[in-house]
């Protein structure tokens, strides 16, 4: 959903995404970032910074 939003947005209109849409992506970043981190100290913490 957030992809096809987001070409649409590049090559049609702006101000297409609405504030909550925009809320919505923010959150899943943060909670992506968060599982990937996670995963890197469980399986290979020398890549994590100290």
């Amino acid at each position: 959903m957030f992809r096809k939003k987001r070409n649409i947005g590049d090559y049609e209109r702006a101000g297409m995404v609405s504030a909550q849409e925009a809320h919505e992506m923010a959150d899943l970043a943060k909670r992506i970032r968060r599982e990937v981190a996670q995963w890197l100290i469980d399986g290979h913490p020398e890549l994590m910074e100290k």
